[in-house]
Order: structure tokens, then sequence, then C-alpha cells
């Protein structure tokens, strides 16, 4: 996520974070200097609701892109999977992307098809990069214009404490496991 910020902000987009608590929002404005964020908790965006699409939530969220973002949004990068994938497709503009790299909520996805076909909007896999774009990402960091984040360390017989850290959402960037250092 905090790479895909870098990379709307390297080329002039408005990247707008979904965060589960305004310290990570913070954390991206004064790292990352985001414009503003929202904090799906705040603001009651529950898009599941009794193991059921919660399309109220859905309609909050485009709500919420219209009136502080002027939105709706061109491009998605959804990385959490199940839990938004739905809420995603519904507020992405007509002929918008979703790009889709991870499924950390769930690989079993539902949404409402009519959402995708009928607004002529689609949905991008991407598992990073070939050879050459990880050459150019990697230039991008030893450049400074992309800084990786680390939120923590662990070696490797503390695997389950990062495991633990990574499921309970906490921290900021990545949970690092050291492998034969």
């Amino acid at each position: 996520g905090m790479s895909a910020i870098q990379l709307c902000q390297i080329i002039g987009a408005n990247p707008i974070p979904v965060v589960s608590d305004d310290i990570k929002g913070k954390f991206l404005l004064s790292n990352l200097q985001v414009n503003d964020w929202i904090n799906r908790k705040k603001e009651g965006l529950n898009f599941w609701k009794d193991n059921e699409h919660n399309p109220l939530a859905w309609r909050k969220l485009q709500l919420i892109l219209k009136k502080r973002f002027d939105g709706p949004v061109d491009v998605v990068f959804e990385h959490p999977g199940r839990e938004t994938m739905a809420a995603s497709i519904y507020a992405l503009r007509k002929g918008g992307k979703i790009v889709t790299c991870a499924a950390t909520t769930g690989y079993d996805i539902s949404y409402d098809h009519r959402y995708l076909w009928m607004d002529s909007k689609s949905i991008i896999g991407c598992h990073f990069a070939n050879p050459y774009e990880s050459r150019k990402a990697n230039d991008l960091v030893i450049s400074g214009r992309i800084k990786p984040f680390v939120s923590s360390v662990y070696g490797f017989n503390q695997t389950n404490n990062a495991l633990e850290q990574f499921v309970k959402n906490k921290g900021f960037g990545k949970v690092v496991v050291e492998v034969l250092a």
C-alpha cells in the first residue's frame, strides 16, 4: 500500500489511502505527505454485515469519495481481498480499474457482478513485476524516490510473533523475518 501511494505521487496522481485508524493516517500524512485519508472504522465502513455484503457501506464509501475527494476514483489498489473487493468495485468510476495484488482477508471473493460489467470496469491481477520492472523499482528505491517501510524485524525463531503482528494489522509497512541472517 505504501509503495502504491508513492508510485501514485511519482506520476502526479492523488492517492486516497483507506486505513483502519487515524494513527496510520497521520503516519501517512507525516511520512508520505498524503493529502487526506479515509478511516474505515471511524466512518463505519463495515462492508460485510451478518456474513452478507453490506451495500449501504459501499454507498457510504462512494459518498465520502464524492464529497471529500471529488470522486469517484479511477484506480483502486486492492489488497485485502474478500473484505473489500465488492466495495472497491462499487466505488470505482465507470471504466475504472482494480489492481489486485493480494488477499489478506481471504481468497474467496464475491461481489455484485453488475457493478463490474455494466460500468465497463476491469480487474487486473498483479504479482509485482518481471525482471526489468523489478530493476526499475529497485532504481526508484536506490534514488530515494520510493522509501520502503519496515515496521519490525524478527529472527527466524520469532516467526510466530511476526505472524501475530501481521494478523493483528499492527505497525506500518513490512514485517520482516530474517532467514539465515
